[in-house]
This record gives C-alpha cells, structure tokens and sequence, in this order.
C-alpha cells in the first residue's frame, strides 16, 4: 500500500528547495511505502542540478529500509513495515550506515 503516491502536487504545495543556502543531504528508500521518497529525491536532485544550485547535493538511496529513514527504530515500527520484517539485518546494516553518512555530512558542513 502507498499512502501518499496519489496526490496532485501544486506550486503551493512544493518547498522552493533552490532557495536553500547550504549542502542538501537527500535521504530515501527504494521500499518507501508510504511516498515515493526515491524518486523525490531524484527529482529534487535533477532539478537543484538544472538550477545550478551553488551547493553540494548528495542523494543517498537505501534498498531495503522502510520509509522510517532513522538511525534508531524501534521495535513497533520494525515490525509495522514489510521490508523492516523481512530484511532485518540488511535494514539494521542501512542503519549503521545512515548514521555514518549523518555524522560525516554534519562535521564536513
């Protein structure tokens, strides 16, 4: 089930993400069941791209977390999303992963 993958995107509804004054981190899940986050990210990416966005734009996709992009989750959640319940050691590795990305991203800014 995707939750959100039906709604009409208007111009009021979009963040003016080329405004941003500072290195954009993009986060998403390949199994993002409640938004399409990866291809978002994509977009979001392509477009800075086009704008000739003056920062660093990094996307980092994972293929197995759930939409709960987070270092930590808890047991709740792991057991609420499919792919949390199915690739629990690959989602615990994104994870670990994540929070590397995270903590180099913030002492390079």
């Amino acid at each position: 089930i995707t939750f959100n993958c039906e709604k009409n995107i208007t111009q009021e509804s979009l963040i003016p993400i080329e405004k941003i004054n500072a290195p954009i981190l993009l986060v998403s899940s390949v199994n993002d069941s409640v938004w399409p986050s990866f291809e978002s990210a994509n977009y979001m990416e392509d477009y800075l791209e086009k704008c000739h966005f003056a920062y660093p734009v990094r996307h980092i996709a994972f293929r197995h977390m759930s939409h709960a992009a987070v270092t930590k989750l808890s047991l709740v959640y792991r057991l609420a999303f499919k792919t949390e319940r199915k690739f629990p050691k690959e989602c615990r590795a994104e994870r670990e992963e994540l929070c590397q990305i995270l903590l180099d991203f913030v002492r390079k800014w």
